[in-house]
């Protein structure tokens, strides 16, 4: 049995083929066979048969639950109650699924500790946890079977108006100025973000605005998940900023290696709203 067994982003029973402490990548599931995942508190099972393959998950009530469990075979059965089901039928079903976290599939706004104003000419630069979703897939090109948040984010509306702006999720951590800070957590990613403010006036900053769907996740050599550092920047009078995506991962990042590509591309820096609260 492949097993890999992780608390807070250290490996346990490691499988060396596969990414980090083994528990992403490609996983061969027999007929008749299941695999049994645990993100924090999102638990998954995929259980293969000749032409169906059935995919349940639940989460528990302990959102501050690390762990990151795998077992491929697992003899573990979903329980009766509190479970969510999909069925996929196939002519013949593929034998290997792929698992691999994911970012949001919408921008995520995150709050600061406390809300500060930036003064003119200067920068800071921030660490901020951001939520993760569990992405499982059969083949190439993929068939999707499962994408889902490892946590739900509540929705959060995002721009100066309820008529202009869109719909993101709210982040449940806060910005930090230090990533040490952020508390270990096998189902959230680190993103670094440096704000800098070239405007003649102070930068109030109570909300930011995380572009999650055009970003990439790497994983470190401990295992330790990671997006491209964030550059915003604020030069006018208004509330717009260009945001930009560094290329690869950043240097805090330690052996990393991208693992999962944007949803999204962005193939130039983006001019948007990057700040808030815009509700006044």
């Amino acid at each position: 049995m492949a097993q890999c067994v992780a608390d807070n982003g250290e490996a346990g029973d490691a499988v060396a083929e596969r990414d980090g402490c083994g528990c992403w990548g490609e996983f061969e599931v027999p007929v008749g066979g299941r695999g049994f995942w645990q993100v924090g508190p999102l638990r998954l099972w995929v259980q293969r048969s000749e032409r169906e393959w059935l995919v349940s998950w639940a989460r528990d009530d302990d959102p501050g639950d690390g762990r990151v469990v795998v077992e491929v075979p697992s003899d573990r059965e979903p329980p009766v109650e509190g479970v969510s089901s999909t069925h996929f039928i196939f002519r013949s079903t593929p034998a290997r699924v792929q698992l691999l976290p994911a970012l949001a599939d919408r921008p995520v706004i995150v709050t600061p500790e406390a809300p500060f104003r930036l003064p003119p000419q200067e920068e800071v630069s921030l660490s901020i946890a951001t939520p993760l979703w569990l992405l499982a897939s059969l083949g190439e090109p993929p068939v999707v079977l499962f994408d889902q948040p490892v946590q739900r984010p509540s929705d959060t509306w995002f721009g100066p108006s309820t008529r202009e702006g869109e719909l993101g999720y709210a982040a449940t951590i806060s910005a930090r100025w230090q990533g040490s800070d952020l508390p270990a957590c096998g189902h959230r990613a680190v993103s670094l973000v440096r704000i800098r403010n070239w405007a003649a006036t102070p930068l109030p900053v109570e909300r930011i605005r995380l572009p999650a769907p055009n970003m990439s996740l790497f994983i470190a050599a401990d295992g330790g998940l990671w997006t491209e550092a964030v550059e915003i920047e604020h030069d006018e009078e208004g509330e717009m900023a260009s945001v930009k995506l560094e290329p690869g991962p950043p240097g805090a990042a330690v052996g990393a290696r991208r693992l999962r590509g944007p949803r999204q591309a962005m193939t130039k820096d983006l001019l948007v709203r990057a700040f808030g609260g815009l509700f006044r």
